[in-house]
Parts: structure tokens; C-alpha cells; sequence
């Protein structure tokens, strides 16, 4: 697997995932064997049913699923190692995501766009002037908010 980070611009990147078919036909594999184990399927005793018939019927699904589950794992993972710097989630590409063959790709590229948060540095000094506004708290506005807390979080009881 291989993770790289093409950053565009300060704000703007792409992270771009490769993966060869020996970092997830393991996890593939042991998916097949625990479904083989778990399946109940008609002309098989329970969990008896031999792997390839598993393949046949669920092979895609697993593929997906388990290539998806180590992509968003990996990602996360190198977000949290790299220590980057991201508003919100990853997004897919799309158009990419589109072009992959699940039957007869062995090895796959996803991309997906991030926001980078740029550096920044906020100057503060004595000149700047910050207007205060005092508040007044009156036992009548204590009283209101008690009520209007009261109603909120109430409980409802029937007695």
C-alpha cells in the first residue's frame, strides 16, 4: 500500500491511496473462510459450505467491503500519523471511483480531495480596543430562565 499527498495548493490537497492485491487478499480470504463457517445455504449442512461457492455468490461484495474498510482505515490513519491538518472529511473522486473494475482489477488507486487549514497568525496588541457591554441580572430574568429550563428538560409523570 502506498499513501501520498499531493498538495496543490495551501488549502487545497489530494491524497492518493494505492492498493496491490497482497494488502487485502489476506483479509479477503479470512472473510470467505468466516462466511463459509457462518452461511447457511440450501444443499450445504451449516457451516460446511465450501469456499468457492462463497466466492461465487458473495466474492464481489466481500472485495468491496474489505477494500473500502482498509482505504478508510488507512486513510485515517495516515491523516492521524502525518499529524495533517483537514477541515472536514476526505472527499472521493468520483470519476475515478467510477473507472474501477471489481471483477477483473487486481490492483486498485483511489484519490480523494482534502482541505487543508493554512497557517495563520493573529496579532493582538494593547491598540486594538474591545468594546465591554455590562449586563444586568435582575431576579425577574434569574426566574424566567429557571422556569424556561424547567419546562425544557422536565420529566413527564403520570400520576
Amino acid at each position: 500500500m502506498n499513501i501520498t499527498l499531493d498538495q496543490q495548493s495551501t488549502t487545497d490537497g489530494a491524497l492518493k491511496i494505492s492498493l496491490q492485491e497482497t494488502d487485502y487478499a489476506p483479509k479477503v480470504e479470512q472473510k470467505v473462510r468466516e462466511y463459509s463457517r457462518k452461511a447457511n445455504i440450501k444443499g450445504f449442512r451449516q457451516g460446511k459450505v465450501p469456499s468457492g461457492v462463497i466466492k461465487k455468490m458473495f466474492g464481489k461484495s466481500i472485495l468491496v467491503e474489505e477494500v473500502n474498510h482498509i482505504v478508510s482505515h488507512s486513510l485515517s490513519d495516515y491523516i492521524r500519523e502525518k499529524k495533517l491538518r483537514i477541515l472536514g472529511d476526505p472527499m472521493p473522486n468520483e470519476e475515478k471511483a467510477r473507472t474501477i473494475d471489481w471483477d477483473t482489477q487486481k490492483d486498485f488507486e483511489f484519490e480523494f480531495q482534502v482541505g487543508m487549514v493554512d497557517d495563520f497568525k493573529i496579532e493582538l496588541s494593547n491598540k486594538v480596543k474591545v468594546p465591554s457591554h455590562p449586563i444586568d441580572v435582575t431576579d425577574k430574568n434569574i426566574d424566567t430562565t429557571i422556569e424556561d429550563i424547567q419546562k425544557r428538560y422536565g420529566q413527564m409523570s403520570y400520576p
